[in-house]
């Protein structure tokens, strides 16, 4: 069965769209599990309340790139493989593309080194395809400026401002040209309703699951 991770931006909709995915795979009555990166074990979900919730000041590129790497290892090791064994389909809510965005791009730290480390956390189990919402950096601070302003607590990493976004932004584009057999960008600018039916008409492409659209 597939390891499928969701991707994208700030604001590109990655919550609703793991919801409704949810629905259609229990309909499917195919064997999954959905996971989350930072976290999905009891260490990376504490890993992910350090990085979301600590001061933007207190902590740099290089610390974030090894705290997510360490978080990673373990959902790798304890939830992503034993799954796969199982035959079960594997969503996650991000992986190592968001480090090699966030940290690689965003926080200018060496992607090579960043890569190096992915292979080392994963041994291997990679995504056999990243669905990555694109929607622009504008539109997605936006969003997430709506959500605080209806009382949505606020996190560190909307406060980078918004040329970190933009440099973002332009690595989901960099890494969808240089690895199509892997990627698929998906409209994210669109409701959420069709977001969602052109997620599982592409999973259906890909696997053929037959996964119907739900709401």
């Amino acid at each position: 069965m597939p390891y499928i991770v969701l991707e994208g931006p700030d604001g590109a909709g990655k919550t609703t769209q793991i919801a409704l995915l949810k629905k259609a795979l229990a309909a499917s009555q195919h064997p999954h599990v959905f996971t989350r990166e930072p976290g999905g074990t009891p260490i990376g979900d504490e890993l992910r309340a350090l990085l979301l919730e600590g001061k933007v000041d207190k902590m740099d590129a290089i610390t974030e790139m090894f705290i997510l790497t360490a978080s990673r290892h373990e959902l790798a090791r304890q939830v992503i493989r034993p799954a796969l064994k199982k035959g079960e389909i594997v969503i996650s809510d991000r992986c190592f593309l968001s480090t090699y965005v966030f940290q690689g791009y965003g926080g200018g730290q060496d992607k090579e080194v960043i890569k190096t480390l992915t292979h080392i956390a994963m041994e291997e189990t990679m995504p056999d395809l990243i669905l990555i919402l694109d929607l622009t950096p504008e539109e997605g601070l936006r969003r997430k400026q709506a959500q605080v302003e209806e009382g949505l607590k606020e996190t560190r990493m909307e406060d980078k401002g918004e040329a970190y976004h933009r440099r973002n932004y332009q690595g989901y584009m960099d890494y969808a040209r240089e690895n199509p057999e892997t990627t698929a960008l998906i409209k994210a600018s669109d409701i959420a309703e069709n977001v969602h039916k052109a997620i599982i008409e592409t999973l259906n492409t890909h696997f053929g699951l037959g996964l119907s659209p739900q709401s």
